[in-house]
């Protein structure tokens, strides 16, 4: 029995593109049988910043169900 692939897929994304991208390579690996973990890079920028742009804003609401990335995702 093969063992399968553990692939984390972490990435950081303003305004959606990136995200769009690691969902992309997320489902690919999935179909592949790779056992696959989506997330994200913590958000650094002041909440006004977010604010102002509205693109970042809806990708910052897209995406707050994926779990932030931590030390120990990368063992």
């Amino acid at each position: 029995m093969t063992t399968p692939v553990k692939l984390a897929i972490v990435y950081y994304s303003s305004t959606g593109t990136i995200a769009e991208i690691a969902k992309e390579l997320h489902d690919a690996g999935v179909k592949a049988g790779a056992e696959v973990r989506l997330l994200r890079v913590a958000e650094l920028a002041p909440q006004a910043a977010i604010d102002s742009n509205p693109a970042w804003a809806a990708n910052q609401a897209a995406t707050a169900d994926i779990p932030e990335a931590t030390t120990q995702d990368i063992e």
